[in-house]
């Protein structure tokens, strides 16, 4: 009994990221979003006369990479983001969930959704800040700019 060859179409543009409430475009040609947890899941002991005790880790936090060509119109809007969440945070103190003590920074943490329509992949980062601005470079040819958030939880459904 022979297999069938099974066949797959990838659409790039069934991704949609959205951080905020703004949709993002403009992404480069290689690598739209990526999307990494800060911690596994479990890491474990292995005792003297190999027993071992599983540690659930309740880090859930994460990091959310976007990609963006130098002349997206989505580099104004992170780069806005990213100056409002630093002058909401001069003298407050973030908590890893996201809450303050002091001052009236409140409202500069985004939620992040990267869905692939096609796939049915939902990735949510929950109360991100931009954590890294892009390098910058100029050339002769198309520069990318790489944005880095940080999400005080990170999740993924398949």
């Amino acid at each position: 009994m022979s297999k069938q060859t099974r066949t797959y179409i990838k659409d790039p543009k069934s991704v949609v990221v959205i951080i905020g409430n703004q949709s993002i475009e403009g992404f480069m040609a290689d690598r739209i979003a990526e999307v990494t947890t800060n911690s596994d899941n479990f890491t474990y002991v292995s005792g003297a006369q190999g027993d071992v005790i599983f540690e659930k880790d309740p880090d859930k936090t994460g990091r959310i990479i976007i990609d963006l060509h130098e002349k997206s119109p989505s580099n104004k809007y992170l780069q806005s983001l990213a100056d409002r969440q630093d002058e909401g945070n001069q003298g407050d103190i973030l908590d890893v969930i996201g809450a303050f003590t002091g001052g009236n920074g409140a409202g500069f943490l985004v939620d992040c959704f990267v869905n692939d329509e096609q796939g049915e992949v939902v990735i949510s980062g929950l109360k991100c800040v931009v954590s890294k601005l892009p390098s910058l470079g100029f050339g002769r040819k198309t520069q990318g700019r790489t944005w880095e958030l940080l999400a005080s939880e990170v999740t993924a459904k398949f």
